[in-house]
């Protein structure tokens, strides 16, 4: 009887989330239609405006449907984030917070995500003590959460102390360091490109805080490398480099900054 219930929870579960996903799909397929001219729509229309058609849409496309409607807007606020169009980022993805807390037994794998997505608004946005905020509670959802992977923890506390030493908290900054090495010091953390953040936090405290570029530099190139090793084709293999060479330049190493700047750069492009 035990696993009969079970059984049926997770079949209902996978009911309601391919139901949600196929409402979700609809919804966009008729948004995306406004830019394609064969079905009447403009083909000079902007993803920007894509989405804002869609958010005048979304109040009625969604009734009675709050957890459709809370995974549209918060996806809706990270497309937004990714265009640099913050006011409406956080407008979405505050909605989709409080439709997540009017439901009472959110998924709380899924609000500490979207607790991420908001600390990424905020700290984009210059608040710094909000996205700490952020960060904090997206924490405190992983922390107990069997869906929460080692990524989406060290993610988290990450998050809060790139905050942290933007708000010159240092000593905060420097615990929360610690645990974070700890988390990504196993096997499987070391498989993360994420522990290479460790290295890259820790090389801009000891720059920030003591004035230790060449400690900085050090550590920033083991960040560089590690994330090289784990997937040269990242993003953050360029963003590592680049952090490189402003060590360097700082350092007064103009040579080697330009040589590492012009690398980034290739890598970036």
């Amino acid at each position: 009887t035990f696993q009969a219930n079970v059984i049926a929870r997770e079949r209902d579960r996978a009911e309601a989330e391919a139901a949600k996903t196929l409402a979700m799909n609809e919804f966009l397929g008729k948004t995306l239609a406004s830019a394609d001219p064969w079905s009447g729509g403009d083909y000079e229309v902007t993803v920007v405006q894509a989405l804002d058609v869609a958010v005048e849409q979304i109040d009625t496309a969604f009734e009675n449907q709050p957890e459709v409607e809370a995974s549209m807007r918060a996806m809706l606020g990270e497309t937004y984030l990714g265009l640099g169009k913050l006011e409406p980022a956080a407008e979405q993805i505050e909605r989709a917070v409080q439709l997540r807390l009017a439901q009472g037994d959110f998924s709380a794998h899924k609000m500490g995500l979207l607790r991420m997505i908001e600390g990424r608004v905020n700290q984009q946005s210059a608040d710094y003590e909000a996205a700490v905020t952020s960060a904090s509670e997206a924490m405190r959802l992983f922390k107990d959460d069997p869906e929460a992977t080692l990524q989406n923890r060290l993610d988290a506390i990450q998050q809060k102390i790139r905050n942290l030493l933007y708000l010159q908290r240092y000593a905060e900054a420097d615990s929360m360091m610690q645990l974070s090495e700890v988390l990504a010091s196993g096997p499987e953390g070391q498989k993360l490109i994420v522990s290479a953040e460790n290295l890259s936090q820790r090389a801009d405290l000891f720059a920030l805080r003591d004035g230790n570029y060449v400690a900085a530099d050090s550590l920033s190139r083991l960040a560089y490398e590690h994330a090289m090793r784990i997937d040269p084709q990242s993003a953050a293999v360029a963003m590592y480099l680049n952090n490189v060479a402003q060590y360097h330049s700082v350092s007064g190493d103009y040579e080697g900054a330009l040589v590492d700047f012009d690398r980034a750069l290739e890598l970036y492009e």
